[in-house]
């Protein structure tokens, strides 16, 4: 069927820049009865000029933020998921209940419940989304959650037991029971980047789904956008929004982030996109196939009798029919469609596809691809067309002139055939060999199987393990030696070679050089860090953290900067003191959890503070390896690196031999700056060295 893209905005109840919003963009829609998607934190921007003539199918999200401390999405880890679901309820309800609008719409606007939360506990809280669904929809409200962050959980995650019997749930509840994630690039510049693993990485849901006899579920993706502080401006928004409809039709209703206050300048970047969205979301319909479940078809089998007579053809039943038809449907590796542009070229030349068909980008351009191989002579080519130019299909064999099929010049850049190639046909050399969660089947070369990794979760029970750690990346082509009867487990043996690691300690500990730090509402402080050995301090002023490292970590321990009269301590269960922060070398993307025991101590006396202290798990991930950076201040440096803490919503610069030079949050805290960056250098010797502040440490 052909829809209109449900493509909105996430506001929030002030502040910001939502100007536009209800005549540029939702009457725009409406007054064509076409549906609007919005998001709002805490009140009802733009859900109110929706509801005034509303739509069938509106997507409206209504989230509790309050005071920005996350209080209010993030669960009680420590109970079990029926009782912190009912104390995450009791913690947002009393806000829900003061919105009359929200209140008296249940059947329209959807309730948010939690938001990026620790995928370490990626299970548990699959099981508190089930209880969220169950008492939010016992209440009369639409249910839409955990909202995972842009690229996370991993994938195998979604294949547990309790994920499932979530992705069940909401698949057999799809008007009040929705999956939310959130689709970010990370990338100003490229809302491509990954190559679906970020924007794009909902129809690894769907296809879980499909795997698992599930009903498609609702899903909604509640942030959507570049980065949490900036826009491109408003055409090229337009323009990636054309490519990502063209890559996905399907692509869920999502809301673009963000018209509320804080963040930098992205509300007033992203309010000059309000009419332009309209325009785009009312001038394009796309074909889609949203079919609730993937039983779309009744299979056909034709019972063996032992005699010549033609028997007739029925569909399974029985318990021993419905078994084989799950058994032999779930192990198949791509569907064949002789109609598809790439695959009727494929058949007419003699060829059979061994991939799925898949999306790739050149340059900004998106590529359908697919492998296929010739059954008689083995020959492997990879087909492709420009995502909507169906009539030029051509195909490549190895890195060499590409052939024209239909139409066409035959001039095509050199790089681009090798790009298109390597993406599923990489070779394999040194080999290591072991068990890993991975795809399906990409690809018959010489017939040996290939498969690309979804996962750098490694199977537990397989002693292999310890040849693969440090080998293979996510995104890597395998090699396939033979299946094991778990789901998902592959034996392969691979030669990726690791991934480009940074040092990290020449970034987070600096060389000494004195400079000033400015947050957005113009407080400012002065930075330095103090090396002692194999311990030092960033200080801020006379406010300091103590950190250590050695050749496999750095470490974090004390921080006296919280207020409060307070400082605190981090430990891991097996070291006397300090806990693990960061591997020391890592590759960009790499992230690294640990779970580690926070303590708070009263300054004066040293006497332990039990307010906010207890058990927390904190992941970590190198974003990126800036060769330059310019920051809010004007200031720009060269070799910068980019850390997000990935619970907590915040991002930290480090320069190299300066130490840390800018942070960003992405969280609503109001007592904190939305950023903080360099502003001015101290030439050497101008200024004299801190004193750190003293405290009582028992």
């Amino acid at each position: 069927m052909k829809m209109h893209p449900r493509m909105g905005f996430h506001t929030a109840s002030s502040g910001g820049n939502p100007s536009g919003i209800g005549e540029k963009y939702v009457k725009r829609l409406h007054d064509e009865r076409i549906p609007v998607a919005i998001t709002c934190a805490d009140g009802t921007v733009g859900i109110g000029d929706a509801l005034a003539s509303p739509h069938p199918d509106d997507v409206l999200i209504f989230r509790v933020v309050r005071d920005g401390s996350e209080k209010y999405a993030v669960p009680d880890y420590g109970a079990s998921p029926q009782d912190a679901a009912r104390k995450t309820w009791d913690l947002i309800s009393p806000f829900i209940a003061r919105d009359r609008v929200v209140t008296e719409n249940k059947d329209k606007i959807w309730l948010a419940y939690g938001n990026e939360l620790d995928q370490g506990n990626s299970e548990w809280i699959f099981k508190w989304s089930l209880e969220m669904c169950r008492l939010l929809n016992n209440q009369g409200y639409k249910a839409v959650g955990p909202n995972w962050a842009a690229g996370t959980p991993d994938y195998p995650a979604w294949e547990t037991g309790a994920a499932l019997d979530f992705l069940r749930y909401c698949g057999e509840n799809p008007a009040k029971a929705a999956v939310g994630v959130h689709e970010y690039s990370y990338e100003v510049d490229d809302l491509f980047a990954g190559g679906g693993d970020k924007v794009g990485r909902y129809r690894h849901i769907v296809k879980v789904c499909q795997g698992h006899q599930i009903a498609r579920p609702t899903i909604l993706i509640k942030e959507f956008g570049y980065t949490y502080n900036a826009v491109p401006e408003a055409s090229k928004i337009i323009d990636d929004l054309r490519k990502l409809f063209q890559l996905y039709p399907d692509y869920p209703p999502a809301t673009l982030w963000w018209l509320g206050p804080d963040y930098g300048q992205i509300a007033n970047q992203l309010q000059k996109a309000i009419g332009d969205v309209g325009n785009f979301v009312a001038g394009l319909e796309v074909e889609v196939d949203l079919a609730t479940s993937i039983e779309t078809e009744k299979p056909k089998m034709k019972p063996s009798t032992g005699g010549g007579e033609k028997d007739e053809v029925k569909a399974p039943s029985g318990e021993l029919d419905k078994f084989l038809w799950s058994e032999g449907t779930k192990q198949r590796v791509l569907s064949l469609n002789p109609n598809a542009a790439l695959q009727k070229i494929i058949f007419r030349d003699g060829f059979v596809p061994v991939s799925s068909e898949n999306q790739t980008s050149f340059k900004d351009q998106p590529y359908a691809i697919q492998a296929a191989e010739h059954i008689g002579t083995g020959e492997t080519r990879v087909y492709y067309a420009a995502v909507g130019a169906w009539g030029d299909v051509r195909f490549v064999t190895s890195p060499q002139p590409v052939t024209p099929i239909i139409t066409g010049s035959t001039e095509k850049p050199k790089e681009l055939e090798t790009k298109l190639h390597d993406d599923l046909t990489a070779p394999t050399t040194d080999l290591v060999k072991g068990f890993v969660w991975a795809s399906s089947l990409e690809i018959r070369a010489n017939h040996l199987a290939l498969a690309k990794i979804d996962s750098l979760n490694l199977r537990e029970k397989a002693d292999q393990n310890s040849a693969l750690k440090g080998v293979l990346a996510k995104g890597s082509i395998v090699r396939v030696l033979r299946d094991v009867p778990e789901n998902g487990y592959v034996y392969c043996e691979a030669s990726v070679p690791q991934p480009a690691t940074i040092d990290l300690l020449d970034y987070i500990a600096g060389d000494g050089r004195q400079y000033e730090v400015r947050g957005d509402k113009g407080s400012q402080e002065r930075f330095q860090t103090q090396r002692e050995g194999s311990i030092f301090y960033q200080v801020k002023n006379t406010q300091w953290e103590q950190m250590s490292f050695d050749d496999d970590f750095i470490y974090r321990d004390i921080d006296i900067s919280p207020g409060g009269g307070r400082y605190y301590r981090l430990k891991d269960d097996d070291r006397p003191a300090g806990s693990r922060w960061l591997r020391r070398r890592m590759s960009v993307g790499e992230r690294y959890s640990q779970a580690r025991q926070v303590q708070f101590y009263n300054k004066k006396d040293g006497s332990k503070s039990d307010e906010n202290s207890g058990r927390v798990v904190d992941t970590m991930e190198l974003t990126a390896h800036h060769g330059k950076y310019k920051f809010q201040t004007g200031i720009e440096l060269a070799d910068v690196v980019e850390l997000l803490w990935v619970n907590g919503g915040e991002r930290y610069f480090y320069a190299r031999k300066y130490g840390l030079v800018g942070w960003a949050r992405s969280h609503f805290d109001p007592n904190s700056p939305a950023w903080s960056a360099i502003s001015e250098e101290h030439a050497p010797g101008t200024v004299a060295p801190f004193k750190r502040e003293t405290v009582t440490i028992k």
